[in-house]
């Protein structure tokens, strides 16, 4: 019965390319590979054998898939100038507003990007954030609003919306040391959106596209690394994503064991963008965990 309710949805996931809401199927993955380890032990110990090579193979599946996310950006080097930022899914019915201030008074990041902002939000957080002069905020009522606010020098920021008329997100140029990078603060649709999620994400990538390196974009994108709309936004705009291969930060559900936990938080990032460090913050009040990244640039 264990392999049987683990593997069901491990074969049903590799549809996902086809209809977003088997995409579902595949967030839990990891967790589904493990139970099937211990389904072909179990069935080993019972000497039943072909139990155990099909539960076997449903493994090696899993970790198949989860091995098929974005290529890894690069380490980045000793001594090269680093931005922090701290990429937060507030939750629009969450008031902790004092959860998240302490946060960012304990890890300083640099660039705050935030989801699901809203007018409250933007008024709880208005004076404590006053060491982050440079903002650019379209919160929203409702699950899609967005926000960047920085201590470093914005040298451009402006609203989009992807596709025109969809839910706003945040594109803004921040400087790491003496050069630029360009960032995207977004939330991208659940699968449940179906066409409205996919024109999102072509409409994203076209972005970045035009953008050009070095950039990133992060935020709350509702999907895991692996999964198939994911890659192929990666590859349309070739962008790497700060996991890697099974470099997992669970970051969804909050209030769950870190076993249950799955990365739909994450940041998508050019070829010259590098990966210093990436962690995840403590609890915000809100159902996603904040993730904690440092980004430096590779030397041209």
């Amino acid at each position: 019965m264990l392999v049987v309710l683990a593997g069901v949805p491990s074969v049903l996931g590799l549809l996902d390319r086809w209809t977003p809401y088997l995409e579902l199927a595949t967030l839990f993955r990891l967790q589904y590979a493990v139970l099937l380890g211990a389904g072909t032990l179990a069935a080993l110990a019972l000497r039943t054998y072909r139990l155990a090579v099909g539960a076997l193979l449903l493994v090696v599946l899993n970790v198949a898939v989860i091995a098929h996310v974005p290529r890894a950006p690069a380490a980045a080097s000793a001594g090269a100038p680093r931005l922090r930022f701290l990429v937060a899914n507030v939750e629009y019915g969450n008031h902790h507003f004092d959860r998240l201030v302490r946060l960012v008074r304990e890890v300083d990041p640099d660039v705050i990007a935030l989801t699901e902002l809203t007018p409250a939000w933007v008024r709880g957080l208005d004076a404590a954030l006053k060491d982050y002069p440079d903002r650019r905020l379209a919160p929203e009522e409702g699950a899609y609003g967005a926000g960047l606010y920085s201590k470093v020098p914005v040298r451009e920021s402006r609203i989009e919306r992807f596709p025109a008329h969809g839910s706003p997100s945040v594109v803004a140029t921040v400087a790491i040391g003496k050069r630029p990078l360009a960032v995207v603060v977004t939330h991208v649709h659940t699968p449940f959106a179906g066409d409205r999620r996919t024109r999102q994400l072509h409409a994203l990538a076209g972005e970045l596209r035009r953008l050009g390196e070095p950039a990133a974009v992060c935020g709350d994108f509702n999907a895991v690394p692996w999964s198939q709309p994911i890659y192929d936004l990666a590859e349309d705009a070739d962008l790497r994503s700060i996991y890697g291969r099974f470099g997992l930060a669970a970051t969804w559900p909050a209030d769950s064991s870190r076993l249950f936990r799955v990365p739909l938080d994450n940041c998508l990032v050019s070829e010259r963008v590098a990966v210093a460090e990436r962690r995840v913050g403590r609890d915000i009040g809100s159902d996603h965990l904040p993730l904690i990244v440092d980004l430096a640039l590779e030397q041209r």
